[in-house]
C-alpha cells in the first residue's frame, strides 16, 4: 500500500481558499487514487468526473492544482513529493523479498530448535535409563544373603500372651469406690496384689461392702488406704453396725479377733 502526500499548510493555502472544501476533497480523492493505481499523477476523464463534476475540475485547472494532458489530468508536481509507480514496485518488492528470506531463516532456526530440544530429551532418557540400571544393580549387590530365621529367633518375635492382670479392668473397680482420691497408689496396688479371677471378684465385693457401710464420703479412706485392707471387707457378714462405722472411721481389727463367744455376745 503507498501513500498520497498532502502539505500540512494545505488547509489555509490561497488555492485551496479559491476551490473551496469540494475543490480541494476532489483533488484529495484523485491523488489518492493514482497513489493507489500507480499512474504517477495521471487521472483518466472518466475517473475525475466521478469523484467530481465538470465545474470543480474547471477551478482544480484554473488555480493550477490540475494540467490537462489529452482527454486525462496530471495531478500538479505529483512526482515532486510522491514516489513513482518504479520506485513503489522496487520497494514491494525488497520488502517481499526481505520476509521470505526471515520466513526461511525463521523455520531453519526452529527446525534447529527442534531438533536440538529432541536430542536433549534423548539423552536425559539415555542417561536416566542407565542411572536406573546402575541403581538396581547396587540395590542387588547390596541385598543381604537370606538365612533362615533359627526356632529360638522366631519364637522371640512372638509377642507374650497378656498376663492375667493387663485382662482385670481395674479402673473399673476405682469407679465404683466411694471416695476418689488415692487413685494412682490404689492401682497400682491392685495390679500387685490381685493376680486371679477369683482376687478379682472378691476385690470388687469388698468395694460394694465398703460402700454400703460409708454415710459419709469425707470420712472413707482413701483407695490406697482401702487396699492396703481390702480383704477385710469381702465377708459382707462380719460387718455389724457397730464394725460398719468403725471401719468407716478407721482400720478393723484382725478378723481371728472376732471369735465366737464375742459373736453370740453380739
Amino acid at each position: 500500500m503507498s501513500w498520497f502526500r498532502v502539505d500540512d499548510k494545505a488547509a489555509f493555502h490561497k488555492k485551496v481558499l479559491k476551490v473551496g472544501n469540494a475543490g480541494f476533497g476532489a483533488l484529495v480523492r484523485m491523488g489518492c487514487w493514482s497513489s493507489d493505481h500507480l499512474t504517477d499523477g495521471r487521472i483518466p476523464i472518466e475517473t475525475a468526473l466521478l469523484i467530481t463534476t465538470d465545474h470543480e475540475l474547471q477551478k482544480l485547472c484554473f488555480v493550477g492544482f490540475l494540467e490537462p494532458d489529452g482527454d486525462d489530468f496530471i495531478i500538479h508536481d505529483f512526482l515532486d513529493y510522491n514516489p513513482t509507480a518504479a520506485e513503489v514496485i522496487a520497494e514491494r518488492e525488497r520488502i517481499s523479498e526481505a520476509k521470505s528470506k526471515a520466513g526461511k531463516a525463521g523455520g531453519i532456526a526452529s527446525g534447529v530448535t527442534r531438533r536440538n530440544i529432541q536430542a536433549a530429551k534423548q539423552a536425559a532418557s539415555s542417561c536416566f535409563e542407565s542411572a536406573s540400571v546402575l541403581l538396581e544393580a547396587n540395590a542387588k549387590q547390596n541385598e543381604a544373603p537370606s538365612h533362615p530365621v533359627p526356632s529360638h529367633l522366631e519364637d522371640q518375635k512372638k509377642p507374650s500372651p497378656a498376663s492375667p492382670v493387663e485382662s482385670f479392668d481395674f479402673e473399673s473397680v476405682y469407679a465404683l469406690y466411694p471416695r476418689k482420691e488415692g487413685r494412682k497408689k490404689g492401682l497400682a496396688r491392685c495390679r500387685s496384689s490381685v493376680k486371679t479371677r477369683s482376687k478379682y471378684d472378691a476385690l470388687l465385693l469388698a468395694v460394694k461392702n465398703y460402700a454400703a457401710t460409708v454415710t459419709d464420703v469425707a470420712y472413707a479412706k482413701h483407695f490406697d488406704t482401702f487396699m492396703n485392707c481390702w480383704e477385710d471387707y469381702v465377708d459382707a457378714g462380719l460387718l455389724t453396725p457397730r464394725q460398719s462405722t468403725a471401719r468407716a472411721n478407721g482400720p478393723l481389727p484382725p478378723r481371728e479377733a472376732v471369735t465366737e463367744d464375742s459373736t453370740s455376745t453380739l
